[in-house]
């Protein structure tokens, strides 16, 4: 699972791109690229544009991989026609140079279009626009290539998550942005999303007679409740232990989706980070309390949250992340 301080990095790198236009947009593109190269034993090359960069914005010369990277400075009135046009432009401008003109060592082997979209998703493709493009290119040339349409999901899902938390940090510090990172930042809507998706699968449980596949393992010993001088809940507690099997099956999905995986890591620290500053002045079925409330407080004090609040909370007191341990 990536790390919170990685995932800062990655985060805070996105949010910059994105506020990024025109060679500038290209500037920041080519720090990131760059040192994914050197991190995978290739080389990144961008050329200097006030000659002309030969439609080549960008290169990985051992493997004739070319990059176009367009950031307009303002959102077109046709994103998906402009984007099209763009890219015809790129693609049959630089074929051309390549092999017509013997340019860039005369091989295409992939070419990746990256545009910033900004906050909006790349507009759809029925027509298959760009397949049929590149079709015609292969058969005009003679060729095979590779071609992929991407926007900044490919640099946040492909290139910066494949890095180590130094070369984030490296790429963050070039970008002018590593003092602008909060490790511990937990928003409102983290929180009262994870709680929410936690009871939505609780109200499945009661209202539907949704099955839980009996797979979760318990990791404390009864003990630890007597320890904790919980021994009123005990009974509430050992029935959210054997239903937490409702929490793992969260957890195989949000593992597989970045930003829920995140929020869910976060929430946990969240909680972890209230019981240890209650627990200097609070112990038992109090401190118990205490730590619930904190977690609905930041879903607006919502009574209906406090039985998946609990089971978080149950959740993370099995693991042995809070309470004593016997």
């Amino acid at each position: 699972m990536v790390s919170l301080e990685k995932y800062d990095y990655i985060q805070s790198i996105t949010r910059n791109l994105r506020g990024t236009t025109d060679i500038n947009f290209q500037f920041s593109i080519r720090i990131i690229l760059k040192e994914y190269c050197s991190a995978n034993g290739l080389k990144y090359e961008m050329p200097n544009s006030s000659g002309g960069d030969d439609k080549c914005d960008g290169w990985i010369e051992n493997k004739c991989i070319f990059f176009q990277i367009y950031s307009p400075q303002q959102p077109k009135k046709s994103v998906r026609k402009d984007i099209q046009d763009k890219f015809k432009d790129d693609l049959t401008g630089l074929l051309s140079l390549v092999y017509n003109d013997g340019k860039w060592g005369g091989k295409v082997e992939e070419f990746i279009f990256l545009v910033n979209t900004f906050d909006r998703p790349l507009p759809h493709d029925s027509n298959r626009f760009f397949d049929n493009l590149v079709s015609e290119m292969k058969t005009k040339y003679g060729i095979d290539f590779q071609y992929r349409v991407e926007n900044l999901d490919y640099i946040t899902d492909e290139i910066l998550r494949s890095l180590d938390t130094e070369n984030l940090e490296f790429i963050s510090s070039k970008l002018g942005i590593k003092n602008t990172i909060d490790y511990n930042a937990v928003s409102l809507e983290a929180v009262y999303s994870v709680i929410d998706k936690i009871s939505a699968k609780v109200q499945q449980l009661v209202f539907l007679d949704t099955k839980i596949d009996n797979y979760y393992k318990r990791i404390s010993a009864p003990s630890k409740i007597n320890l904790n001088h919980l021994d009123s809940y005990k009974t509430k507690i050992e029935s959210m232990i054997l239903k937490l099997g409702i929490i793992e099956e969260i957890l195989v999905t949000v593992n597989a989706d970045f930003d829920y995986s995140d929020k869910f890591e976060r929430v946990i620290s969240f909680m972890i980070g209230k019981y240890e500053i209650l627990s200097k002045d609070y112990e038992g079925i109090t401190l118990y309390d205490k730590v619930v409330a904190s977690i609905t407080d930041a879903c607006d004090n919502n009574e209906g949250l406090v039985i998946p609040c609990e089971m978080l909370l149950v959740y993370v007191f099995d693991k042995c992340d809070i309470f004593e341990k016997e």
